[in-house]
């Protein structure tokens, strides 16, 4: 019995150490809800063109809420946050290379000099469910924290908007979008949202022509994650000799010139 347990020591070590391994990686690629790409090299033509901010207050979920309408984003120099919709431009690095701890979480690591830790602004994995008819605000979701929607949305500039990058549940959702930059004023797009638990603070600034209000505590939120194309509604093309004919709302088929003169139905 003393020799089996014995035995089991390195095995037991071995699970303790694949542990620790696992929880010091998921720190890295999860903790935040956010995907690791790895770190990247920087150069003065930018890998991630937009600088958020540099802060000593900088970590790698503060960069993520700053870049929230970005695909990308990447944490520099203990202190600066970037953002953008592609990465890699100039090369992968090794990990050893993005070093330097953050200023805002000594736990996290924030880059290095010209080198980025990037992440997907996404969450991994995350699948976000279509919801057909668009509400005006996300008051009602408070059961759905942590999920992610999609709803097809028109830039406004009517309502109110309170935060920047993480907007209280009750902001006007084609506003905050113009804010975000999601869409312009009087386009429209499909966007992805985010349901968040609530905030101690919101902060209020100018973009896109849109300036938000500050607030303190509030119950829930959400931030923006992306958005794509309305599919355009072109007609179809038909063959020499024939023309269109609409048999419905929504579908229109070839009709076809007949010899007596009249059209095919």
């Amino acid at each position: 019995e003393t020799l089996q347990a014995r035995d089991m020591l390195p095995t037991m070590a071995q699970a303790g150490w694949c542990l620790l391994f696992a929880i010091c990686l998921g720190g890295i690629t999860a903790s935040h809800g956010f995907e690791y790409k790895g770190c990247y090299k920087d150069s003065r033509n930018r890998d991630l063109p937009k600088l958020a901010q540099s802060s000593s207050s900088m970590s790698v979920e503060r960069c993520g809420r700053l870049c929230s309408s970005y695909r990308y984003f990447g944490v520099q120099f203990s202190k600066e946050c970037w953002c953008g919709n592609s990465y890699g431009k100039h090369g992968k690095r090794p990990g050893r290379e993005c070093n330097m701890a953050c200023r805002g979480n000594s736990r996290e690591k924030c880059g290095s000099h010209w080198r980025n830790n990037v992440y997907a602004t996404r969450s991994t994995g995350s699948r976000c469910k279509r919801v057909r008819s668009t509400p005006s605000s996300l008051s009602s979701y408070k059961s759905k924290v942590g999920q992610c929607f999609e709803f097809r949305v028109t830039g406004r500039l009517r309502g109110n908007v309170w935060g920047s990058g993480i907007y209280t549940a009750d902001s006007s959702l084609s506003k905050a979008a113009v804010h975000a930059g999601i869409v312009r004023n009087g386009q429209t797009k499909y966007i992805r949202v985010r349901v968040l638990r609530g905030r101690s603070s919101y902060r209020s600034t100018r973009r896109n022509g849109v300036k938000t209000r500050r607030y303190g505590r509030y119950r829930l939120s959400y931030k923006f994650i992306g958005s794509r194309s309305v599919p355009s509604k072109k007609p179809r093309s038909c063959p020499s000799g024939s023309r269109l004919s609409v048999t419905s709302r929504r579908t229109c088929r070839c009709a076809r010139y007949l010899l007596d003169g009249s059209w095919a139905r």
